[in-house]
């Protein structure tokens, strides 16, 4: 059998890894939350805006892809 002073060392030091975990989750959630109330409060433009500009300079750099691999299978 294990001592009790081992066992209790082995419960606490779960409780620590318990205490870390739980101030680790709740740290990276309120990070998140100011985060994004950060960029929703500094946002330039809607966000219909934003994915519009986002869906066009796709578009564009597809293009640019398809010229390229056209140009490419010319050469």
């Amino acid at each position: 059998m294990a001592p009790a002073s081992f066992v209790d060392s082995c419960q606490q030091g779960m409780r620590h890894k318990e205490v870390w975990l739980m101030r680790f989750l709740v740290g990276f959630l309120l990070g998140m939350l100011v985060g994004a109330f950060i960029a929703l409060a500094l946002a330039p433009q809607p966000g219909s805006e934003t994915r519009g500009i986002i869906v066009e300079r796709v578009r564009q750099r597809a293009r640019r892809g398809e010229e390229a691999t056209s140009e490419a299978e010319e050469a």
